[in-house]
């Protein structure tokens, strides 16, 4: 509907790599641009800029120009390759092409974001909901695997002890894999998840600590692959985080039953943001698609060259950050202090607050 829109338009896909560290987030929650950026709002403000997009939405109109991305990434983590969809002017002079907005978009944001491809896709399109598969690697140093270190300088780990580390770790981490409930993996205070809420269910794809690891200006990094079709807010981090714990001794091995069982709530530890990254997501139902008009091209999710750059960026960002700041170092001196053997308090609680359902109790 024309009326209801700043401009006639079609629905455009970017496809974006990013460093988080600047930025709350990838969505723009409709404020004002300069207060809290967001990858979407310099996003928009650099097609405003470059003439491509000829009027920048007001808080509460983000559907006038359909904003919509693939993984909404929380603040300060990063993404190799990530989708976002908006609608844009129609293309109404030769040298105005997709090909041709994609420079001028480039020239227009900032250093730390990056425009792979700027192409038409269907209308009814969706990048969150139509997305089968998306990809998280999750780096650790390795000397946070040290039960002994609570800074690097303490832990004696090398490269020779990466095996062990790894097979410590998968041993935890395939606990993962498959179907399960987070309703202790999120925020139960900004998402309203209860034991009993299906959004709480999550399946896990694939899961797991690479046996190569990554040497980043000479500092070795285990790098966790999880892939699954969707999570919910701070899910991979607080699975990080528990596994960090498990791994290293700091809580009896019972609590990973115990986190993913519906009939109990408990305080996960939240792993440090920085070191999470999006590689990329999957289209493979839309790609295959035979009734996808043959104008809608398919959607690559990794742009070979350019984001195997971007990947190698978005390393040393990580290690950067993980050396010069305090977040290591917070998280462990919380997770190994704290007492993590509360199973009878926290199930009595659930009883009082009136959670556990029926069903549930009878268990």
């Amino acid at each position: 509907n024309p009326e209801s829109r700043m401009f006639v338009g079609r629905r455009y896909a970017l496809a974006v790599g990013y460093l988080g560290t600047a930025y709350y987030g990838m969505q723009w929650e409709g404020g004002r641009f300069s207060d809290h950026p967001t990858i979407e709002g310099t996003v928009l403000a650099a097609l405003n800029e470059a003439g491509i997009l000829p009027q920048l939405p007001g808080k509460g109109q983000a559907s006038v120009v359909d904003l919509n991305c693939a993984s909404r990434t929380d603040a300060r983590v990063h993404a190799v390759c990530n989708y976002m969809s908006v609608a844009l002017p129609l293309e109404e002079e030769e040298s105005d092409t997709a090909e041709t907005r994609l420079e001028r978009l480039r020239a227009k944001l900032p250093p730390d974001i990056w425009c792979y491809d700027l192409f038409r896709v269907q209308g009814n399109f969706d990048f969150r909901e139509h997305c089968q598969l998306r990809e998280y690697h999750y780096l650790l140093p390795l000397w946070v695997l040290d039960p002994k270190a609570v800074i690097r300088v303490q832990s004696t780990l090398t490269m020779e002890d990466v095996p062990r580390v790894v097979q410590g770790l998968n041993r935890f981490l395939i606990r993962f894999k498959g179907s399960n409930w987070y309703h202790n993996f999120t925020d139960l205070n900004r998402n309203n998840i209860t034991p009993d809420s299906p959004e709480a269910i999550r399946i896990i794809s694939d899961i797991k600590a690479e046996e190569d690891a990554l040497l980043i200006e000479g500092y070795p990094y285990i790098r966790v692959t999880i892939l699954g079709k969707s999570f919910i807010l701070f899910q991979i981090r607080k699975m990080i985080g528990l596994v960090l714990i498990l791994a290293r001794g700091a809580c009896p091995e019972s609590m990973m039953s115990d986190a993913l069982d519906t009939s109990k709530l408990m305080n996960v530890p939240l792993a440090p943001r920085s070191n999470l990254l999006l590689l990329r997501a999957w289209y493979h139902k839309y790609n295959d698609d035979r009734s996808r008009a043959p104008q809608f091209k398919p959607i690559p999710g990794y742009y070979k060259e350019e984001c195997d750059s971007a990947y190698l960026r978005v390393l040393a960002e990580v290690h950067r950050l993980s050396q010069g700041s305090e977040e290591w170092r917070h998280f462990l001196s919380g997770a190994l202090t704290h007492n993590w053997d509360l199973r009878g308090f926290q199930t009595r609680r659930l009883h009082q607050q009136g959670v556990l359902t029926e069903r549930q109790q009878r268990r």
